[in-house]
């Protein structure tokens, strides 16, 4: 069956190349194949659908968990987010998650960025995996990264919704840009010293050593 740009698919199967529990019904939005809530426990001959309800005929007796003795609908409605988590931050080469807690028949997620002027869908690196799940994973997280903002996209052939924009704080490891010079002074005169640091969150604490016991 098809649902404006959605292909909706029944038979004797339990999982795609990059799904599992899709449970013998799925949706496919063009990019990914999604589970229709808990599916079928058995085949699925035929599916039809209108607006708002699927119906499935096949070789099962639970449709949904329902009971279903060879015939079940399922109700589809425009996703709903339960619970998200927050902006995030993180020291620079740690590994943190964003996650969104949606429930809805047929959803699929897709995490995106901001670039500047639009968003754009985030594909697999290095840095990124989970992209379209409900849990994205951002790894060993480069400085490059700080300020950069975040959401998820959820949909069904219903509708789209978007979680609240998360944005990315990381900290910097600091690092000497400018080293103290020498300096010479006459007895009882102050000497000053001073350095020029790079880093998030910096504190200073000068040490001295007397050449002999090391630095205190």
């Amino acid at each position: 069956a098809i649902y404006g740009s959605t292909l909706v698919a029944g038979g004797d199967f339990l999982s795609s190349e990059s799904t599992t529990n899709l449970n013998n019904i799925a949706c496919w939005n063009g990019s990914i194949w999604s589970a229709l809530g808990n599916g079928t426990n058995n085949t699925v001959w035929a599916i039809t659908m209108n607006s708002s309800v699927l119906w499935a005929v096949g070789d099962f007796t639970t449709a949904g968990n329902k009971p279903s003795h060879k015939f079940g609908s399922f109700t589809i409605s425009v996703p709903e987010i339960i619970t998200q988590s927050a902006s995030m931050t993180l020291c620079e080469g740690d590994n943190i998650q964003q996650w969104v807690n949606a429930k809805g028949l047929g959803i699929s997620f897709q995490w995106q960025k901001y670039n500047g002027s639009t968003w754009v869908d985030l594909t697999a690196s290095s840095n990124y995996s989970g992209i379209n799940n409900d849990t994205l994973n951002i790894l060993d997280c480069p400085a490059s990264l700080n300020g950069g903002q975040y959401r998820c996209e959820i949909s069904n052939f219903k509708g789209t919704i978007y979680t609240t924009i998360k944005t990315l704080t990381v900290k910097t490891s600091p690092n000497v840009a400018t080293q103290p010079a020498n300096v010479t002074v006459c007895e009882s005169n102050p000497a000053t010293f001073s350095a020029s640091i790079n880093g998030s969150n910096l504190t200073y604490q000068w040490l001295y050593s007397n050449g002999m016991s090391g630095y205190q």
